[in-house]
C-alpha cells in the first residue's frame, strides 16, 4: 500500500491543534476540518495521521521529496525493520517484552524504534526495544514514555502522568529508578512519548 502525506502533516504540531481549538471555539467547524491533517492511499481514501502514524510503525517507508509542482527531489531510506542479528541481540538484552513486570517471550515480540522511525530514528539497538503487541500500543497509545538509558543501554520506561502525582521511570523488572541519562549518540533523541 502506499500512503502519500506531507512531512507538514505527518507532524501535526501542538500549534495545529491550538489552531485547530481556536476554530471550534469560534463556531467555524468547516476550517477545522479543512485544516486537519491527512493522507492519502492511491485509490484517493484518506487516512487520518494517527492512522498513518500507525501503519508508519509496522511498514517500510520511503520518503520522496518533492518541490513545488509534485516533483521528486530525492528518495530516503528504507532500512526499517530490525535484522536478524539485532533482533538476537533484543532478545539476549531484553530476555523478551522489556515493558515492567511482562513474561512474553521473545518470539511474541517485536522491535519498536523508541525514536519512531518515522521521524527519522534509527534501526540501531540503542534505539530499539522488545515489546509485545499488548506492551507496543501501551506505548503508542496510552502516554507511555520508553527511553534506553545512557548508562546501561537498558530500556527505562515511565507511565503517563495520572492527575497531580508525578510519574517514576521504572526497569523492565518494576522497580523504581532514577532519570535516565540521555545516551551518548547525539543523533538520537533522548526519549519519545507517542500518544
Amino acid at each position: 500500500m502506499s500512503l502519500h502525506i506531507g512531512l507538514r502533516d505527518l507532524a501535526d504540531t501542538d500549534d495545529d491543534a491550538a489552531a485547530r481549538a481556536g476554530f471550534i471555539a469560534e463556531g467555524r467547524f468547516e476550517e477545522v476540518f479543512d485544516n486537519l491533517p491527512h493522507g492519502m492511499t492511491d485509490w484517493f481514501a484518506n487516512v487520518t495521521v494517527g492512522a498513518a502514524r500507525r501503519l508508519a510503525c509496522d511498514a517500510a517507508i520511503t520518503p520522496i521529496g518533492v518541490d513545488g509542482r509534485g516533483m521528486p527531489l530525492n528518495v530516503g531510506r528504507t532500512r526499517r525493520l530490525a535484522s536478524r542479528a539485532q533482533r538476537r541481540a533484543l532478545a539476549a538484552r531484553d530476555h523478551g517484552c522489556a515493558f515492567p513486570r511482562c513474561d512474553r517471550p521473545p518470539a511474541w515480540c517485536v522491535a519498536h524504534h523508541v525514536w519512531h522511525w518515522a521521524d527519522g530514528g534509527p534501526t540501531d539497538l540503542d534505539n530499539l526495544v522488545n515489546l509485545c503487541t499488548e506492551h507496543h500500543r501501551a506505548v503508542h497509545h496510552h502516554g507511555w514514555t520508553v527511553v534506553i538509558d545512557g548508562n546501561d543501554g537498558l530500556p527505562r520506561f515511565l507511565p503517563p502522568a495520572h492527575g497531580r502525582s508525578p510519574s517514576q521511570w521504572v526497569g523492565p523488572d518494576g522497580k523504581a529508578l532514577g532519570p535516565p541519562r540521555a545516551a551518548e549518540h547525539s543523533s538520537h533523541r533522548p526519549r519519545t512519548t507517542v500518544t
